[in-house]
Parts: C-alpha cells; structure tokens; sequence
C-alpha cells in the first residue's frame, strides 16, 4: 500500500481491512441501509466484530490498536434501549483456560439516543452487547402480502 500526501497510515489501513474483510451477505428489500458507522470514520478505533447477540441484541467488538488513550462515538441506525460490556469470553464462562471467573470488561459505552461513546486504554479491546429500540417501519402488525400470491395474480392478468 503506498503511502503518499493524500493516504496516511490509518487512511491506509481502512483500505487494507477493507480488502481483506469477508464479503457481507445481507437479506431484505435491496435498499441501502447502515446499521451502525463511526461518527468520525478518520477516527483511531477499529471495529473489529459485529454479530447477533441474545434476543435481536448486537454484539460489537471494537479495539484501540494505539498506545494512546483512544474515544469516538458509533452511530446506529436506530436508538440504543441498552447496553452492557462484556469480556472477549461473551458471558460464556468456559471459554477460555484462564482460571479467573471475570475477565477485564472495558468501560460502559455512553449512550446518547442513537450514538454510544467509546473510551479505550491503550491496545485495549472493547465488546458490548447492545439492544436496539424497536424499528417502528417493522413494528406495524397490519395485513401482509403474499409474494406469490401477487405474482400469480399479475401473470394471470396479462395472460386475459
């Protein structure tokens, strides 16, 4: 990756990460939708993993690669009901060969509406699981469409 007056070393890195990240296979209705950013995508924090957790919660995993004290803030899609830290083991208590029954958790996030401020020590990973407020386009519990049934009626149709 060549570095030059345009691309420094963090900017660089997100275009590594980038490369080497996993393709992402996403299910709904093809509209573009961000589930979480970083507030400050120039920032130092790295999001290292996001994944279901318990009860439609997300897990996120984020780490401070510096050996500086590091914060940013994510932005989620909706607003954040709750949020609680975790260490790498999750809650499963027989991960691991460590001996100890708690593992270091990083701070709480600070909530605010549909951002969580992150404060990380130096080299530092942080991993909350985090409950989002319900979607209210999702919560409508009204009369459903049959796909195939709307299909079936509209080949009927340009057949008569």
């Amino acid at each position: 990756m060549p570095l030059d007056e345009r691309t420094d070393l963090a900017g660089a890195a997100r275009q590594v990460r980038g490369w080497l990240s996993p393709p992402t296979l996403v299910r709904g209705d093809g509209t573009a939708r961000a589930l979480l950013s970083f507030a400050d995508p120039a920032g130092t924090l790295v999001l290292s993993a996001l994944r279901a957790g318990p009860d439609g919660a997300l897990i996120v995993r984020v780490s401070n690669p510096h050996s500086e004290e590091a914060s940013g803030a994510l932005r989620f899609a909706r607003s954040i009901r709750d949020s609680r830290p975790l260490d790498l083991r999750e809650g499963e208590v027989n991960l691991g060969n460590t001996g100890l029954d708690v593992l270091r958790t990083a701070a709480p996030l600070e909530i605010t509406g549909d951002t969580a401020t992150i404060r990380l020590q130096p080299y530092e990973i942080g991993t909350w699981v985090v409950s989002l407020a319900p979607d209210a386009a999702r919560t409508y519990d009204g009369p459903r469409t049959n796909v195939r049934h709307v299909a079936h009626k509209r080949a009927t149709a340009a057949h008569e």
